[in-house]
C-alpha cells in the first residue's frame, strides 16, 4: 500500500493513506448493528491500484458496502448511504458541514443551476426563516437505494460528469420554498414548513420533473401524471 499513489480533487498526487479510509468508515459505521469496517476494507483493497483518484477510492468504498448487503446483513445500506452522503456534501458544498442555505442558493445562482428569481421571490429575512425550517439530519434517513436515487435523478447536477451542487435537505426545503413563492408573506412560511416536513420525513413524494427542475431556470412543475 505505501507505493501506491493517490489523486486528489485538485490534481495533486500523495501517498495512499489507509488512515483516512479508517477514519471515514468509522464514522459511516458508528452505532449500526450488523457491520464490519474490516469486512469493507477487505473488499476495497482489492481494487485499488496507483494513480486513483480520491473520488475513485470513495466510490469503491460505496460499491463496497453496497456488495455487502444481504437478508442477512441489511444494515450495510445504511453504511453504504452515508458513504454516499459523505461524498455529495464534499462535491455540493466543498465539506461535510452544512452551509447556510442563501448561501448555497447564491452559488448555484452564480453557476446558472438555480433561477435567480428565488432572491427575488425572498429577502434575507425569508431565508433565515428558510435556514430554521431545514433539517440536514434527515439526510441520514435514506438508505442507499434512496440515496441513490437522489443522486442520480433529482439532485441538481451536471448531467455529463455528474458533479452536484445540492445535498437532499437543501432539494426538499428550497423547493417547498418555490410552491409556496405567491402565497401571501404573512402566511407562506407555515406553508413551506409543513411541506418541508412532509416531503423530507417521506410522508409525500414528488414526481421526478419538479424534483429535479422546480428551483432551477426551467421552473419544472409539469409532470407526466
Amino acid at each position: 500500500m505505501k507505493s501506491i499513489m493517490v489523486t486528489k480533487r485538485s490534481g495533486q498526487r500523495e501517498p495512499f493513506d489507509p488512515d483516512k479510509i479508517h477514519k471515514v468508515l468509522f464514522w459511516a459505521t458508528e452505532d449500526i448493528a450488523g457491520v464490519s469496517v474490516s469486512q469493507i476494507e477487505a473488499k476495497a483493497s482489492l481494487q485499488l491500484h496507483n494513480g486513483i483518484t480520491t473520488k475513485d477510492i470513495h466510490e469503491i468504498l460505496i460499491t463496497s458496502a453496497n456488495e455487502l448487503i444481504s437478508e442477512e446483513m441489511p444494515n450495510y445500506q445504511w453504511v453504504a448511504a452515508r458513504l454516499r452522503l459523505f461524498q455529495l456534501r464534499k462535491e455540493a458544498l466543498g465539506q461535510f458541514a452544512p452551509i447556510p442555505v442563501l448561501e448555497l442558493v447564491k452559488r448555484n445562482i452564480g453557476l446558472g443551476k438555480y433561477t435567480a428569481e428565488l432572491l427575488d421571490w425572498y429577502d434575507e429575512e425569508d431565508w433565515q426563516e428558510i435556514e430554521k425550517i431545514v433539517d440536514h439530519s434527515r439526510d441520514f434517513n435514506y438508505a442507499s437505494a434512496g440515496m441513490e436515487q437522489l443522486a442520480r435523478k433529482y439532485l441538481v447536477q451536471n448531467r455529463v460528469s455528474r458533479e452536484v451542487y445540492e445535498t437532499p435537505q437543501y432539494l426538499n426545503v428550497i423547493v417547498s420554498a418555490c410552491f409556496f413563492h405567491r402565497y401571501p408573506k404573512e402566511t407562506r412560511m407555515n406553508y413551506i414548513r409543513d411541506f418541508y416536513n412532509a416531503l423530507s420525513n417521506h410522508v409525500i413524494s414528488l414526481p421526478t420533473p419538479i424534483m429535479a427542475g422546480l428551483r432551477t431556470p426551467t421552473k419544472q412543475f409539469s409532470s407526466c401524471v
